[in-house]
């Protein structure tokens, strides 16, 4: 589900709560917003990717439900302090060793 938008309108239909208070209680439980709880869920497989396959970070980009890779890559060097080419160099230099 990450790698597609989550469509808080359907969750808000589905469960009769306004989008405000579903926001709101997920906070509350999990501590993040529902992005940056997405966002989460999707760099952890981005990492995956970049260090299982040869897919370019743009194509790593889209099938973690990324629609720009520019925005992806500023989400990654946000969360990991490291932009994806740098991760998946780093992994590579400390596959080498």
């Amino acid at each position: 589900m990450h790698n597609s938008k989550l469509d808080l309108g359907i969750i808000c239909q589905m469960t009769h709560y306004s989008p405000s208070h579903i926001s709101h209680i997920f906070k509350k439980r999990s501590g993040m917003t529902i992005n940056q709880y997405t966002n989460s869920l999707r760099i952890a497989e981005a990492k995956a990717l970049l260090d299982s396959t040869g897919l370019s970070v743009q194509e790593i980009a889209l099938t973690v439900g990324f629609s720009d890779a520019n925005y992806f890559s500023n989400v990654f060097r946000a969360a990991e302090n490291v932009s994806p080419r740098e991760y998946r160099k780093r992994l590579n230099k400390g596959n080498a060793e």
